[in-house]
């Protein structure tokens, strides 16, 4: 017992001693950054020594036109090219990290290699029992960890395509008698292993130098790296799996579509992008990393080729507006953009147009597509702008100017737009202190042009609309509204054609909860609902105060979830409006999470006393549970729905006061 007890001293000693040492604080954190971008000895980076580096500035010929001397100034990146044998990055202190039980390592790689063979990061240190290790064999990504000094190999299945630039991401988990490894390459899961731990730790310290490029004799089988390096970083946790799996649109800049939010001090308080990624309280079907972030960029509004109703090729194109705006608050530095994303090829950028006309400094709050023609609105105006077709080898960046008498007012704000049915539909955002916001349906002619002699069709919007979208499913028209909203989310209303009116705002018979910063939307031909956040962009997320929430995505709401009390037979009229205008006084407010996973906190405020009736029902209509059957006063109240014994699936939250004035709203529980 008394031996036990030393072992216990002695333990808790240890794990003392290591919690106060600067470079030994645990998980969650970067043990090591480098970036070419940075300068060196800046609190940016680890401490690094250079040894036969040339680090300067070099720019695709693709990127050369926006990132080149003289051209659209857009960000230019720096890389370090590693062209000796003797060439490699070794820092100057050895990060460390201390752990009790279980191991979270992963890193990132931004590399252009020329050979197949090259060490690309190595911490180890063959004198301790633990080390970790990335290179390349035979233009294969190998991850090589060493446990207690076992070796846990795991080799990615197809070989890299040599000068060109990858994004190469690792993990290793080590918990429960058990080390899971995994390699993501361009932000798709290369391989995955799980073996078994062949032996046991309790306190670890991994102490070791980091190097790029060459291995200290740590007896890999390759030697050094010739290539180009841009970023590299040695993380003490796992990023959530959509930070690994989301792709990047390759626009050139820094972190290659990424926001260049690892740009934090390191040991900061400022958590990583990776772990400041929120959850879509909505199920989604793919996100894709909002491109020109690094740019200082806002996306605002989105389309696709099957807008169109009479689009008939079998692939699409994503479209995405975009305006500058700095941190501080500058605009109109850069002309707006419209993005071209191909799905075809990953979501990768295949053109970038910049706008030239009437609108070209303009916020661009929604665009519209019909004809191979894209529609920008704001400011009481609509312009066209006719897109060149593309061929292969097309320059990647390329100046856009609107068609002749292209350019259209109308009664609307113009603060989006969308194509339906041989009309142009323009939209206001309004605030509840401004007028009251309108949607306007204006015709077009057989060229594409607004009619503006014809009188539009006129319906009433809710305030903070920020984009609309037109659906017809099973014979039934139906109007999809995005409203804005920032740290607390945003929300999409479908709304029954039939319900539209120029005098009353629009009956919501669903309510979807999306990420904060949701703006236009647009379906697709799988009747996805394509959607966009602003919410990663650097104003929002680099200003004064910035904003609690991070969803930089462009994401696609499956059919099912706008759908599914359809699918079902299920439908009641949901009101989500205000308490003053809720039928009764009584507002069933958004469920949230939504999905959600074992437990969904449910909300709702009466303005005067009544009895309520609160229930769920499951996808076939039948009663699952009671929530409640009481006599309320007036106020808000929250309840709590533990749905652990029932299985994932769609379900229904029904809820009425005095047996009248009925709300539902759809839930979905994923397990």
């Amino acid at each position: 017992m008394l031996l036990l007890r030393r072992v216990y001293i002695i333990l808790l000693t240890l794990i003392l001693f290591a919690a106060t040492q600067p470079d030994m604080l645990g998980q969650s954190r970067f043990l090591f950054r480098y970036n070419a971008d940075y300068a060196l000895n800046s609190d940016l980076q680890s401490d690094v020594v250079l040894n036969e580096i040339v680090v300067e500035t070099r720019a695709e010929a693709a990127e050369q036109i926006a990132r080149g001397v003289g051209g659209w100034g857009y960000l230019s990146r720096k890389t370090a090219l590693f062209n000796a044998d003797s060439s490699y990055i070794l820092t100057a202190t050895h990060p460390a990290l201390s752990l009790f039980g279980s191991i979270e390592l992963s890193g990132e790689f931004w590399i252009k290699p020329f050979t197949a063979d090259g060490v690309l990061l190595s911490w180890d240190d063959s004198t301790k029992i633990h080390g970790f290790n990335l290179f390349l064999q035979d233009g294969k990504v190998n991850l090589r960890s060493r446990i207690s000094n076992d070796i846990y190999e795991l080799a990615a299945p197809t070989a890299l395509n040599l000068v060109q630039w990858h994004h190469i991401q690792w993990t290793c988990e080590v918990r429960n008698d058990s080390v899971t490894q995994a390699i993501y390459i361009n932000r798709r899961e290369a391989v995955r292993q799980k073996e078994a731990l062949l032996s046991g730790f309790g306190f670890v310290v991994l102490n070791a130098p980091v190097s790029l490029g060459f291995s200290f004799g740590n007896n890999l089988p390759v030697t050094a790296f010739s290539g180009e390096i841009y970023a590299a970083n040695l993380k003490g946790y796992l990023p959530k799996d959509i930070y690994l799996t989301s792709p990047p649109p390759t626009d050139g800049s820094a972190y290659f579509g990424i926001a260049n939010y690892h740009d934090y001090p390191i040991g900061s308080s400022e958590a990583n992008i990776d772990l400041r990624i929120t959850e879509n309280p909505t199920a989604v079907d793919f996100t894709i990393f909002v491109p020109f972030l690094n740019d200082n960029f806002i996306p605002q509004g989105i389309t696709n080729s099957f807008e169109d109703e009479t689009f008939s090729e079998p692939e699409g194109i994503i479209y995405i507006s975009m305006y500058n705006k700095t941190p501080s608050g500058q605009t109109q530095l850069k002309r707006s953009i419209i993005v071209e994303i191909d799905p075809q090829n990953d979501y990768r950028v295949r053109r970038c147009f910049r706008l030239w006309g009437s609108l070209q400094f303009g916020h661009n709050g929604g665009i519209a597509y019909k004809n191979n023609a894209i529609y920008v609105a704001t400011a009481n105006k609509v312009e066209v702008y006719d897109l060149p077709a593309y061929q292969s080898g097309d320059e990647k960046y390329q100046d856009l100017f609107p068609r002749s008498g292209g350019l259209f007012s109308v009664q609307s704000k113009a603060s989006f737009v969308t194509y339906f049915q041989d009309s142009l539909w323009a939209g206001d955002y309004r605030t509840s202190t401004q007028q009251t916001p309108f949607l306007f349906g204006y015709p077009l002619d057989a060229q594409g042009n607004v009619i503006n002699s014809a009188a539009p069709k006129i319906y009433r919007l809710p305030f903070q609309s920020q984009g609309v979208a037109w659906r017809i499913y099973n014979g039934k028209k139906y109007l999809f509204i995005s409203r804005s909203g920032g740290d607390n989310g945003s929300f999409i209303y479908r709304c029954p054609a039939d319900s539209l009116s120029q005098f009353d705002e629009p009956v919501i018979d669903t309510v979807l909860n999306v990420a904060a910063g949701g703006e236009d939307l647009s379906f697709n031909n799988l009747g996805q609902l394509l959607n966009v956040s602003e919410s990663g962009t650097k104003f929002f997320q680099k200003k004064p105060s910035p904003w609690t929430t991070f969803y930089p995505f462009i994401y696609a709401i499956p059919e099912a979830v706008l759908f599914g009390d359809v699918i079902t037979g299920i439908s009641e009229q949901i009101t989500h409006s205000s308490p003053k205008n809720a039928p009764g006084g009584f507002l069933l407010l958004p469920a949230f999470p939504n999905p959600f996973n074992s437990e969904i906190t449910i909300s709702y405020s009466l303005k005067k006393t009544a009895s309520l009736n609160l229930r769920i029902y499951d996808s076939l209509g039948q009663e699952v549970q009671i929530l409640d059957t009481t006599r309320h006063q007036p106020g808000e109240y929250r309840v709590k729905w533990d749905a652990t014994a029932f299985p994932s699936g769609l379900y229904f939250i029904s809820a009425s006061i005095n047996g009248a004035h009925r709300q539902t709203e759809k839930i979905i529980l994923i397990k």
